[in-house]
């Protein structure tokens, strides 16, 4: 998600005004751009609508994982 700072510059939009305009946290931003953390769709449409882009113009350079992410074990009432 470095893309963010590519497509970002341009408008002279800082960290802190694309974080508002896209709603959410300056601390999301950081995550994504150090590639910390996998966006969700919404922050990803979030992002777009303030920086003006398609999703494949923020996405166009991102790797697709190699393996699948595991899923989180879910417990059901009674199965204790």
């Amino acid at each position: 998600m470095a893309k963010i700072d590519e497509l970002r510059e341009p408008q002279a939009l800082s960290l802190e005004r694309l974080a508002g305009a896209a709603d959410v946290s300056l601390w999301t931003l950081h995550q994504l751009r150090g590639e910390l953390s996998d966006p969700r769709l919404s922050t990803v449409l979030r992002l777009c609508r303030a920086l003006g882009v398609s999703a494949g113009e923020l996405l166009n350079d991102l790797p697709l994982p190699v393996e699948p992410r595991q899923r989180r074990a879910q417990t059901r009432k009674g199965d204790d």
